[in-house]
């Protein structure tokens, strides 16, 4: 998840605000919005690869 909707989290905005928020930069999708389901599959991602 970019470092601006983790500091969006932080702040207790609910992750389909934060999807609202963003835009995808590259790729095929460039300037569509991320769907909601791909913004929690990345926290629960990022949350599981915490070093030891």
């Amino acid at each position: 998840m970019p470092t601006f909707a983790q500091t969006l989290r932080a702040k207790g905005v609910p992750v389909p605000e934060i999807a609202a928020k963003l835009t995808i930069a590259k790729g095929k999708n460039t300037g569509k919005r991320p769907p909601v389901a791909s913004l929690y599959r990345a926290r629960r991602t990022r949350r599981s690869v915490v070093p030891a």
